[in-house]
């Protein structure tokens, strides 16, 4: 058994081939009036671990596991539900830049639509719309 050490590693996903995705699922309904706030995927709290300390922490537990560590943003808004899968490396080059504190997924039309146009990230990017979960 390995020790996460807060970390939410929610499903280990492994196929025939051998292939390991260790997967962090972050979820949030974003109802009105606040349907463009962000949530959070990893994020500093006043005297306890920092964003980029769980990040380490997400990535220790994955090297221990021999596992690709992913995310998966789930949001849930009036006109339907986004699930979005991309992995931790291209979440850090890409989506995370400039964030300190608080790391975190957008969820505005115009994130939705960068999030949409992205090939990396997989899911349904479009509500009602199957998606795209092949690696």
């Amino acid at each position: 058994m390995l020790h996460c050490q807060g970390v939410a590693l929610d499903v280990l996903a492994v196929a025939p081939s051998g292939r390991r995705i260790a997967i962090s699922i972050k979820c949030r309904e974003v109802m009105t009036p606040k349907q463009n706030e962000s949530m959070y995927i990893f994020r500093a709290r006043s005297g306890k671990r920092g964003a980029d300390d769980l990040i380490a922490r997400f990535r220790k537990i994955c090297t221990q596991l021999a596992a690709e560590p992913w995310i998966a943003a789930v949001i849930i808004k009036p006109e339907g539900c986004y699930a979005h899968m991309i992995s931790l490396e291209h979440y850090e080059c890409k989506y995370a830049r400039g964030m300190r504190k608080i790391k975190a997924w957008n969820t505005s039309p115009k994130w939705l639509a960068r999030y949409a146009a992205d090939p990396a990230i997989l899911g349904n990017k479009e509500p009602g719309k199957p998606g795209i979960w092949m690696l």
